[in-house]
Formats: structure tokens, sequence, C-alpha cells
């Protein structure tokens, strides 16, 4: 049986690598088209190419090769309806519809993580008696990669119309995914005729704002895998965000390094707000919660509900790609074990007794836990061209995957386990790489950057703009990720790989 899957988002790269690290073949649709996807992908559909998307999602079914089953990534959170619409050409591995829905409404998130007992920032619908001091943040309930966040001050007044250069460099990091989706047994083809065709309750998440204090102390994300309600904290990782590290937003993403180290008591803050969020919100597959680290107090900020982007740099800690515990969790319900997990990682999932639609492909020498162990995986971040930029942001959840064996104690909470996998004290990191300039991409650049894309574990160079592809101002260029034995050496190598594009790119 062929294992073959189709990924579906903004963009598609980190999720297609992770699933090629699993071994599984792999069919994309994504706006950006990046060299290395497409290097990787058996067929890669244009998301604005309305007929080659419907043309492929008809002959899917009479295909010899036919994907087995689709994802989604950054972007389609947001797009409940379209993902239910998809969803009946192919089998689906995540959350549908009525899950997203529910579960990126601020009130519903909040109110459980309050049940969870983890304090949450006041928030509110209207900016109706707040201060103009930038103590409060304005937030759009379906914004990602934190572009549409902005300090609530004078300088921020939704009652004067932004500036056609404030839109231009909106778009260039935060475009919408959905414009071209499918609606029904057609495309949608222009925002217009998209926002015509959505829900009421879709139109309120599409373009509903809320105001919320802001919390200082480190940004941070979870990463979590989920199936019947309970959950695993596979990992969690530091945020870089906001200009000082590229971004052309205050709050906008620029990358992630891990694994971040947890005291008991934030961890196990961690684990009960991922066994609260999968329980209340019925998750299933892979989840990211975005948190502000305060001292030890954990502070919620959202939910991303699909493969998330911290996730592509925790797939050499973990005992598997990514991609193939969501593929687990999503399709055979099996969740990794933390006791099987430290004697054998092949033996790590408690399956149910039904046949699996999808199995997982076995292990490959390409993931190094697995190939040590015999194991069993945006960007959702930063891109170029003529489209521009995506992001997302990363979680925990109840089982997490932890770099030291002594960590895994659990410390009363016996019905939250901790999954431990030795990483010999790798530190991993992904950093956007925006443009200062306007860049024009010859075939030389991308030639050039494929060559130099494998290293390691995890690619040197990902999202690889093609030949021709125009960049503007502010938007992303590529992504620098780095794989190394400390927090000291990966942020240097990541330093030298930013430097090293600059000069490639003169």
């Amino acid at each position: 049986m062929t294992r073959h899957l189709f990924i579906v988002g903004a963009t598609a790269r980190a999720a297609a690598d992770s699933a090629v690290r699993a071994g599984y073949r792999v069919s994309a649709a994504d706006r950006y088209g990046d060299a290395d996807l497409r290097r990787v992908c058996t067929h890669y559909i244009p998301l604005d190419d309305q007929h080659a998307l419907q043309t492929f999602l008809d002959r899917a079914a009479r295909m010899r090769d036919a994907p087995q089953a689709w994802l989604y990534t950054g972007g389609l959170e947001n797009q409940p309806r379209m993902v239910d619409r998809l969803a009946t050409r192919l089998p689906l591995c995540g959350n549908g519809g009525e899950v997203l829905a529910r579960v990126r409404r601020p009130e519903v998130f909040f109110q459980i993580c309050r049940e969870a007992h983890l304090p949450v920032a006041p928030w509110q619908t209207t900016s109706r008696g707040l201060p103009r001091d930038g103590s409060w943040l304005r937030k759009k309930i379906a914004g990602s990669g934190g572009c549409h966040v902005r300090p609530w001050s004078d300088r921020n007044d939704t009652r004067t119309p932004p500036s056609e250069a404030d839109k231009q460099r909106c778009d260039a990091t935060c475009p919408s995914p959905a414009a071209h989706f499918i609606v029904g047994d057609s495309f949608a083809p222009s925002h217009a005729a998209h926002a015509a065709a959505m829900q009421p309750s879709e139109q309120r998440l599409a373009s509903e704002w809320y105001y919320q204090r802001h919390i200082e102390g480190l940004p941070a994300s979870a990463l979590y895998v989920a199936a019947d309600g309970r959950s695993v904290l596979l990992a969690a990782s530091q945020q870089w965000i906001g200009p000082r590290y590229g971004a052309p937003q205050p709050f906008g993403y620029a990358g992630s390094i891990g694994p971040l180290p947890l005291a008991p008591t934030v961890r196990r803050q961690l684990v009960r707000l991922g066994n609260a969020l999968a329980a209340r919100a019925n998750l299933v597959g892979l989840f990211g919660v975005d948190f502000i680290l305060r001292g030890h107090s954990v502070w919620p900020l959202e939910i991303n509900p699909r493969f998330p982007a911290s996730a592509e740099i925790a797939d050499p800690w973990l005992p598997a790609p990514a991609i193939a515990l969501h593929v687990e969790a999503c399709l055979h319900r099996c969740l990794p074990d933390r006791h099987l997990l430290e004697r054998s990682p092949t033996a790590a999932f408690h399956a149910p007794a039904s046949a699996a639609l999808l199995p997982a492909p076995p292990a490959t020498a390409a993931h190094p836990t697995a190939a040590a162990n015999h194991d069993v995986n945006h960007r959702d971040h930063g891109h170029h061209a003529n489209y521009a930029n995506r992001s997302n942001h990363a979680n925990h959840e109840n089982h997490e995957v932890r770099s030291n064996h002594r960590d895994c104690a659990d410390h009363g909470d016996h019905e939250n386990h901790t999954a431990a996998v030795t990483t010999a004290g790798r530190w991993c990191a992904k950093r956007i790489v925006y443009a200062a300039r306007e860049i024009r991409i010859e075939p030389r650049h991308t030639e050039a950057m494929l060559a130099w894309r494998d290293h390691g574990p995890l690619p040197a160079l990902a999202d690889i703009p093609p030949a021709g592809s125009h960049i503007v101002p502010h938007a992303p260029i590529a992504t620098v990720l780095a794989w190394e034995r400390s927090q000291s050496g990966v942020e240097q190598t990541i330093q030298r790989r930013i430097a090293r594009l600059h000069a490639l790119l003169r």
C-alpha cells in the first residue's frame, strides 16, 4: 500500500520535509512553490491555479499512486468550512471544521485555560475604556504569525484607514491562504466571493479583533499530540519575535529555538493545559500553544490546532518525525507511551484493534532518532515571491519528549505521562530571513541555495525561492536552520548562515 500524503496550506514545505523524513510520499498545494518543496513532491499544485487543483482532486480517486489522506498547515485553521469541504474529497488527518470554529474563539480557549488553573491576561472584544499607552494589544482572531498584533496606542487608530504601503507590507508577510480554496465543488476566485460563501460564524472568525493586556516575559510555544481526549507534551521551544530578530512587525514571528528547559512546575502547567484542551476541544493530532513564560507561570496566548511552526525543529528530539506522530494520532488514535519509549521506540504506540487507514511507514536513516533506535512529521513561516509570508506557532502537551531522563519523573500527575528520548544535548533552531531590499532571484541563486540546503538531520536552508521570484522589502527570503550541541553554538551557526545567505544574494 502506497503511503502518500497531500499537504495543503499557505506553506507546505516544513510539513512535507517532516513527512519525507518519516518515509511518506508527498503531494502538496501551497502559495509559494518553493524550489525545495517541489523537489520532494510527487505532485505540486499552486493554490492559485484553481483549475489544476480541482483537476488533481477529481483525479485523485483514480490515480494509481493517489494520496490516501490529507492534512493542513498554517492558514486553514481559520477556514473551518473549507476544511470540511476538502475532507469530503480525501480523509482528513487533523481537526475538523467544528473543532476549529470552536477552539479558535478566544472566549472558548481562555475559558479552557482557566479551567486548567492557568493565568489568563485580561482581554475584551472592544477598545472601550482602554488606555492608549501600549499596555494593551490589538489582535485579530484569525491572524497568523503575529503580523496583526499591534500595541493599542494613539498611533494605532482603527478609524484611520491603513495606507497602501501598510497593506502591501502586511500582504507581503501574512498572506491569506484561503483566497482560492475549495468552496463546495468549485473555487472562490476572490476574497469577496470567498467571504460571501462563508457562514456567519466563519465571517466572525475571519473579521473580529480583540484586545488583551500585554504580558512581559519569554515568548514560547508548546508542541502536543492528541487523540481520544488525551494529549502528550512533545516539546517546548522559545520563539524569536519582532524586529530584534528581523521580523518587520512588532510581534511578527521570526523563528524558534529549543528545546526550552522546563522547571517541573512549568511542565506540570503545560501538561494540565494539554489535557484540558484535548478533552474539552476534542483535539486530534499535532497542535501548538503559544504562551508567555513569566517566572514559573505559563500565560497562554493562543492555540494553533494543526502542524505548528516549531514542530520542524522538534523532529531531531522526537521518537519519530512529527508528521509520523500526527498520522498515528489522527488515523490510528495512537499516542507515544513514555515507558515503552524508554525501552523500544518501535513499540511506543497504543494501537486500537481496528485496521489502520494509512499505516505508518518504516523508520528511515533520514531521521536521527529513528536511525539510532530503530524507530518508527509557516513554514509555517517566512517566504518570498509575489505572495509573501506566513507563520505559525508551536506548542506542547501531556506527555513530553525530553532530553534528560531524570526530568521524566512525574511529580504527582500520574495520569499525565512524559515520554523521554535522549537527544545527546542537541539544540535546534530556525530563523526566517527577511529582505531589507528588493531582490530578484536568478537561476544561479536558486541553484546555489539548493546545493547548500542539505545538512544533517535538518536542512541548513529551506523555503528556497524559485528562480524568477520577486522579493519585496520586508518579505521573507528563506529560512535558515541549525542543529548543534549547545544553545550558543546553534545561535552562532544561525548567524553565520544568515550572513552566508545575504552574501549569496549580492
